[in-house]
């Protein structure tokens, strides 16, 4: 209701849909307080409760490659698309820095369907090892590259 106030001068205690990416896509127009209002709110939300699975991101998996470690990336992409990030973000980034396989690319492995039909995939053909391996690891950089632009590193 903050964001909603700030932004719309609205004082009625009812919140108006809007989608968060659509606010974030302009923030030079958002002021620092409310992104960080909006960050504490849902990035802490989704990080200690897991918007969109049951697994939250402060018990990360030990095991990097299983058929779900594609079910993190939603819930780390949500609170990557904030400013000042590192207090949520930081021991994600270093999990994914620490599972690298042997050619310094990121591979999960075969994953189950998502049910919730959550696909970015680039390659159009998936059956290959190799392509998997390179739609991966593209994926991971580009949270490497929002992260580094959106903490100022």
């Amino acid at each position: 209701m903050q964001a909603q106030h700030e932004i719309f001068l609205t004082r009625e205690k009812r919140l108006i849909p809007i989608p968060i990416n659509l606010l974030l896509t302009r923030p030079d127009e958002m002021s620092l307080n409310l992104e960080a209002a909006m960050l504490n709110h849902y990035g802490k939300n989704a990080y200690f409760h897991g918007y969109f699975w049951d697994k939250s991101l402060d018990t990360l998996p030990e095991n990097f490659i299983t058929n779900k470690t594609r079910r993190w990336f939603h819930t780390i992409k949500y609170i990557n698309q904030f400013r000042n990030t590192k207090d949520y973000l930081q021991e994600v980034i270093e999990w994914l820095l620490n599972n690298t396989n042997s050619e310094g690319l990121w591979d999960y492995g075969p994953q189950i369907k998502d049910p919730w039909g959550y696909f970015d995939y680039f390659a159009t053909n998936r059956n290959y090892k190799y392509n998997r391996i390179v739609d991966y690891t593209m994926e991971v950089l580009s949270i490497f590259k929002t992260y580094i632009e959106h903490n100022n590193l």
